[in-house]
């Protein structure tokens, strides 16, 4: 196990999460921000955090809205890079118990 600490980096996913979101339309259709994700990302660039915007949608579209929405500098990757915390509409927090984390699955719609 590693001892090194957590990187400075808060990962912050986009649909959901920073864009409101109501189901896949296509790939051009991009909801506005989501209610205090604008002044949320703020306050962690503002704190010395690294702010990474994890999509799974093509990262020059998401640098165009980041910028016009007003969003901090950030970086945009498609794949989740090493953390300190990751924020995301479709997490679960594993604490141990297999049972709770198949009703997780299960029991929860994430997208609806």
């Amino acid at each position: 196990m590693s001892t090194n600490p957590a990187p400075r980096t808060v990962c912050v996913d986009f649909d959901g999460v920073l864009a409101d979101y109501h189901g896949w339309k296509n790939e051009k259709t991009l909801d506005p921000p989501y209610p205090g994700a604008l002044e949320f990302c703020n306050k962690v660039v503002a704190a010395g955090y690294a702010l990474v915007v994890h999509t799974t949608r093509s990262s020059p579209r998401i640098y165009d809205w980041l910028a016009a929405y007003g969003f901090p500098p950030c970086t945009v990757a498609e794949r989740k890079p090493k953390a300190l915390v990751y924020i995301d509409d479709r997490a679960f927090r594993f604490t141990g118990d297999w049972t709770d984390a198949w009703q997780a699955i299960t029991l929860k719609t994430h997208w609806e």
